[in-house]
């Protein structure tokens, strides 16, 4: 059994991560694809932490051993279930101490697989993503391809139809939020920016150094914030503008938005946001348009007196776009930026 840094940890081949704290903990982030194995369970970490605090170490270690004991057998069958196709098994707590220190010699003492701890645990993890997104600009090699549009224009469709053959990263279902005062709609997951930031690094260590392509974002999506080197980088990157119909739009938007009936409710939480922006009267005539199912009007206003107002004030200039599509079907948009796509790799 050693101990290793997560950098090393990184380098090995056939591993797997097991991450022995807490469901609270593990919920909040994690290293990503890691299995949970909670060594203590939400109550009993609750609990060992005000025996450690009013009692001592000793007494806490002592009470974590009369928990442990009961389930040590059922949590070594668990780890046998879920390490069986790995040859390097590598343990991580909060910070390389007492938990992972102690399932990790209760399991070597079961197998002749290699077994590491990572040194200081999840928060060597936490730094090492800190220091890559704060040098992501000299890390990162790949260019980015940002697609920009109006509200509605189907970039999150167009995105997930190229995401099958080009490498896409979907920012929006990282965060769990569509980026506006609506986005939150029909979703309801909440997400850390911890995890979300796990999830994009996941996401780029899977893609390599490649030309990605990104939705156009504001710095921050939902409760989550784009690192600010990632952001910086896909602001000097090459935009494509979307252009489409109004229908096309008014079709996305309910199929993103009205789904289901009971996200309605959400809907008019979400308008009564607006007041400062279009004031009561108007918020009040949408409450009642959606009450009388009238989402068509609904939509169509929004997208005309706030969304592309708000859209036209921060987009790039004309002139600042790489290109700029017009399509009527998400097959046509698709396709016109799938090509762009290889004429920018060709010259890259």
């Amino acid at each position: 059994m050693d101990r290793i840094s997560f950098a090393e940890a990184l380098s090995l081949d056939n591993k797997i991560f097991l991450d022995v704290r807490s469901p609270d903990e593990f919920k909040i982030d994690h290293v990503p694809q890691a299995e949970n194995i909670p060594i203590l369970d939400n109550r009993e970490r609750e609990l060992i932490g005000k025996i450690y605090k009013n009692q001592g170490s000793i007494e806490a270690r002592k009470k974590g051993v009369e928990l442990i004991s009961p389930k040590l057998n059922s949590m070594i069958n668990s780890i046998f279930d879920k390490t069986e196709p790995y040859e390097n098994i590598i343990f991580y707590c909060s910070r390389g101490g007492l938990r992972s220190q102690s399932m990790a010699s209760f399991f070597t003492l079961v197998t002749d697989k290699k077994i590491f701890i990572i040194e200081r645990g999840y928060k060597e993890f936490r730094e090492y993503l800190i220091n890559y997104f704060k040098n992501f600009e000299s890390i990162f090699s790949g260019e980015i391809v940002v697609i920009d549009g109006l509200t509605g224009s189907g970039k999150t469709l167009i995105l997930k139809e190229l995401s099958k053959r080009l490498p896409v990263i979907d920012l929006e279902n990282l965060a769990k939020h569509r980026g506006s005062v609506f986005g939150g709609v029909g979703i309801n997951i909440p997400v850390s920016q911890k995890f979300f930031e796990s999830q994009l690094w996941d996401s780029l260590q899977f893609l390599g150094n490649d030309t990605i392509l990104v939705e156009g974002e504001s710095k921050h999506i939902g409760s989550c914030v784009l690192p600010t080197e990632f952001y910086q980088k896909m602001n000097r990157s090459k935009h494509i503008w979307l252009n489409t119909t109004d229908d096309l739009r008014l079709d996305v938007i309910k199929s993103d938005y009205l789904e289901s009936p009971k996200n309605e409710a959400e809907i008019i939480d979400s308008i009564l946001h607006l007041k400062r922006f279009i004031g009561s009267d108007k918020v009040d005539m949408l409450i009642e348009k959606i009450r009388e199912k009238d989402f068509d009007f609904v939509i169509l206003f929004l997208l005309k007196n706030y969304y592309d107002i708000l859209y036209k004030k921060g987009r790039l200039k004309e002139d600042k776009f790489y290109k700029t599509i017009y399509y009527e079907t998400i097959f046509e948009g698709v396709e016109q930026i799938e090509e762009i796509y290889h004429q920018i790799k060709r010259c890259s």
